[in-house]
Protein backbone atom coordinates (compact mmCIF):
# COMPACT_ATOMS: atom_id res chain seq x y z
CA UNK A 1 0.00 0.00 0.00
CA UNK A 2 1.35 3.10 -0.89
CA UNK A 3 1.54 6.28 1.13
CA UNK A 4 0.48 4.50 4.12
CA UNK A 5 0.45 6.10 7.62
CA UNK A 6 2.03 9.51 5.99
CA UNK A 7 4.93 7.57 4.59
CA UNK A 8 6.54 7.92 0.87
CA UNK A 9 7.11 4.90 -1.26
CA UNK A 10 10.33 4.88 -4.22
CA UNK A 11 11.31 1.79 -5.72
CA UNK A 12 13.27 1.67 -8.00
CA UNK A 13 14.81 -0.89 -10.23
CA UNK A 14 18.10 -0.78 -12.75
CA UNK A 15 19.53 -3.74 -15.05
CA UNK A 16 22.27 -3.44 -17.47
CA UNK A 17 22.39 -6.29 -19.87
CA UNK A 18 25.62 -6.88 -21.94
CA UNK A 19 26.49 -9.63 -25.17
CA UNK A 20 29.45 -9.80 -26.15
CA UNK A 21 29.89 -11.78 -29.64
CA UNK A 22 33.26 -12.55 -30.73
CA UNK A 23 33.54 -14.83 -34.01
CA UNK A 24 36.97 -14.78 -35.48
CA UNK A 25 36.67 -17.88 -38.56
CA UNK A 26 39.77 -18.90 -41.25
CA UNK A 27 38.91 -20.18 -44.43
CA UNK A 28 40.40 -22.97 -46.02
CA UNK A 29 42.14 -19.84 -48.87
CA UNK A 30 44.36 -18.35 -45.37
CA UNK A 31 42.17 -15.29 -45.43
CA UNK A 32 39.76 -15.04 -42.12
CA UNK A 33 36.99 -12.59 -40.77
CA UNK A 34 36.91 -11.22 -37.34
CA UNK A 35 33.55 -9.94 -35.91
CA UNK A 36 32.67 -8.26 -32.84
CA UNK A 37 28.61 -7.38 -32.05
CA UNK A 38 28.30 -5.93 -28.10
CA UNK A 39 25.02 -4.98 -27.30
CA UNK A 40 24.23 -3.06 -23.85
CA UNK A 41 21.45 -1.15 -22.19
CA UNK A 42 20.33 0.55 -19.01
CA UNK A 43 17.06 0.14 -18.48
CA UNK A 44 15.46 1.62 -15.34
CA UNK A 45 11.95 1.58 -13.46
CA UNK A 46 10.65 4.38 -10.67
CA UNK A 47 7.42 4.09 -8.58
CA UNK A 48 6.44 6.83 -6.00
CA UNK A 49 4.24 7.71 -4.03
CA UNK A 50 3.96 10.09 -0.68
CA UNK A 51 0.78 10.14 1.50
CA UNK A 52 -1.86 12.61 0.52
CA UNK A 53 0.18 13.62 -2.50
CA UNK A 54 -2.45 12.51 -5.55
CA UNK A 55 -1.58 9.40 -8.41
CA UNK A 56 1.43 7.32 -7.88
CA UNK A 57 4.52 8.52 -10.44
CA UNK A 58 5.56 5.80 -12.58
CA UNK A 59 8.94 6.52 -14.86
CA UNK A 60 10.47 3.98 -17.34
CA UNK A 61 13.70 4.91 -18.90
CA UNK A 62 15.97 2.66 -21.61
CA UNK A 63 19.51 3.53 -23.29
CA UNK A 64 20.17 1.00 -25.74
CA UNK A 65 23.44 0.76 -28.24
CA UNK A 66 24.65 -1.87 -30.19
CA UNK A 67 27.38 -2.50 -32.34
CA UNK A 68 29.09 -4.39 -34.55
CA UNK A 69 32.75 -4.35 -36.39
CA UNK A 70 34.05 -6.96 -39.15
CA UNK A 71 37.73 -7.26 -40.28
CA UNK A 72 38.44 -9.35 -43.52
CA UNK A 73 42.20 -10.54 -43.31
CA UNK A 74 43.46 -11.57 -46.74
CA UNK A 75 45.47 -14.83 -47.21
CA UNK A 76 48.33 -12.87 -49.20
CA UNK A 77 48.99 -10.22 -46.34
CA UNK A 78 47.05 -7.12 -44.87
CA UNK A 79 43.58 -6.48 -43.96
CA UNK A 80 40.55 -4.90 -45.12
CA UNK A 81 39.12 -1.66 -43.44
CA UNK A 82 36.48 -2.38 -40.99
CA UNK A 83 32.65 -1.48 -41.88
CA UNK A 84 31.51 -0.58 -38.17
CA UNK A 85 27.49 -0.08 -37.53
CA UNK A 86 26.46 1.33 -34.52
CA UNK A 87 22.81 2.12 -33.35
CA UNK A 88 21.56 3.99 -30.31
CA UNK A 89 18.07 4.33 -29.08
CA UNK A 90 17.39 6.27 -25.79
CA UNK A 91 13.25 5.77 -24.68
CA UNK A 92 11.76 7.51 -21.65
CA UNK A 93 8.34 8.09 -20.39
CA UNK A 94 6.21 8.73 -17.13
CA UNK A 95 2.99 8.49 -16.08
CA UNK A 96 2.57 12.49 -16.14
CA UNK A 97 2.87 12.54 -20.39
CA UNK A 98 6.57 12.77 -20.90
CA UNK A 99 8.14 10.82 -23.69
CA UNK A 100 10.93 10.61 -25.42
CA UNK A 101 12.50 7.93 -28.05
CA UNK A 102 15.06 8.52 -30.06
CA UNK A 103 17.47 6.68 -32.23
CA UNK A 104 20.63 7.01 -34.06
CA UNK A 105 22.61 5.08 -36.08
CA UNK A 106 25.98 5.28 -38.15
CA UNK A 107 28.37 2.95 -40.37
CA UNK A 108 31.49 3.71 -40.71
CA UNK A 109 31.60 6.58 -38.77
CA UNK A 110 28.57 8.41 -41.26
CA UNK A 111 25.19 9.27 -39.46
CA UNK A 112 22.62 6.68 -41.26
CA UNK A 113 19.67 7.72 -39.10
CA UNK A 114 18.80 10.36 -36.50
CA UNK A 115 15.27 10.07 -35.27
CA UNK A 116 12.60 10.63 -33.11
CA UNK A 117 12.95 12.92 -30.32
CA UNK A 118 9.11 13.60 -27.95
CA UNK A 119 6.92 10.85 -28.79
CA UNK A 120 3.99 11.67 -31.37
CA UNK A 121 6.19 14.30 -32.93
CA UNK A 122 8.63 11.19 -34.19
CA UNK A 123 10.33 12.81 -37.83
CA UNK A 124 13.65 11.77 -39.88
CA UNK A 125 15.63 14.52 -38.46
CA UNK A 126 18.41 13.05 -40.96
Amino acid sequence: EFGHNGQSIVTKSSDWPLSLVYDFVVNSDGSATQTATVSQAKNALIDAHEAGAGAPFHAESSNAVSATDTLTFFASGGYAPSNGKTTQTYRVMNSRGYCWNKTVSATTSTLTQNSGGLCGREDDGS
